[in-house]
């Protein structure tokens, strides 16, 4: 892709203002995802706590951000915390999709073998890279990264 980024880490209320707009956008195009008014700082840190979230910077313009979690017990009840990293809330603001982002953000990131010793991530339903399995319809793990995160 060759864009150059930066990023922030713990910055609540840069990636909420970044998610608000993202949830606009889909609302006006009649997509809705997440609801604007649940994408407040203060709503976000009682389900993501701040530490996990990470915002994407491009020339001072925030282009996209996300939460990476430990554990994940409301759609993995059964995984004990730090087996994987849990990404979630994923947004790319609205000027800046279609150019791979979704793809990119999360993978120039050395603090995310930090963040969790998993070799593994797991990420929600529309990650394109999960799949269903069949007997419980629920999404299974997201590309294994060998030797930690790529």
């Amino acid at each position: 892709m060759g864009l150059e980024l930066t990023y922030t880490l713990g910055d609540l209320d840069a990636a909420s203002a970044l998610l608000i707009q993202v949830a606009q956008d889909r609302v006006e195009r009649g997509e809705e995802l997440w609801p604007p008014r649940s994408l407040t700082p203060e709503r976000l840190e009682r389900h993501y706590p701040r530490p996990g979230w990470r915002v994407a910077w491009h020339g001072g313009e925030a282009v996209g951000a996300y939460v990476l979690l430990g554990a994940d017990p409301l759609f993995w009840p059964d995984d004990p915390p730090g087996e994987a990293a849990y990404l979630q809330k994923l947004g790319v603001h609205p000027g800046w999709q279609g150019r791979g982002l979704s793809h990119t953000l999360p993978k120039p990131a050395p603090w995310a073998a930090a963040f969790c010793d998993s070799t593994r991530r797991r990420s929600g339903p529309g990650c394109g890279r999960c799949t269903r399995r069949r007997a419980s319809g629920r999404w299974t793990w997201c590309r294994p990264a060998p030797g930690g995160w790529r």
